[in-house]
């Protein structure tokens, strides 16, 4: 017996056989779509945070809350001297997990910007007045 002659006998008179076929076609394809959402939304969890008691060179949430503590007590603009204080304290920190920090002004990036954005806008205002 056909797939199709079995539903018909079976829900004869309640719903026709192509109506049928289509709502349980409908109703698999909703299924694999859910399940696949559930997997795909479990897998981005994030992982269980680790205690102060994770080696060194795992990440601690405990431990970064510390650090977080102590730098976050206060504004520290930068150029000021809490500002120093907390660089300071970061390069030790990271000198104690064995890394060898590079301190770097940054004011390279900025020069080189801002002659950049300057000489932009002279070239858009030179073009405006040739229209």
């Amino acid at each position: 017996m056909a797939q199709d002659e079995i539903l018909q006998s079976k829900y004869s008179g309640l719903f026709p056989p192509s109506l049928l076929s289509g709502l349980i076609r409908s109703m698999l394809t909703f299924l694999f779509i859910a399940v696949v959402a559930s997997i795909s939304l479990n897998r981005l969890r994030p992982p269980a945070a680790i205690g102060q008691e994770a080696p060194l060179r795992n990440f601690s949430a405990e431990r970064a809350v510390q650090h977080l503590k102590l730098i976050a007590q206060k504004p520290r603009p930068v150029g000021s001297a809490e500002h120093e204080l907390v660089r300071n304290y970061l390069v030790d920190q990271i000198t104690l997990l064995g890394l060898k920090p590079e301190i770097s002004s940054g004011g390279d990036y900025c020069q080189y910007h801002c002659q950049a954005e300057r000489q932009r806008r002279r070239q858009s205002h030179s073009c405006d007045r040739s229209l």
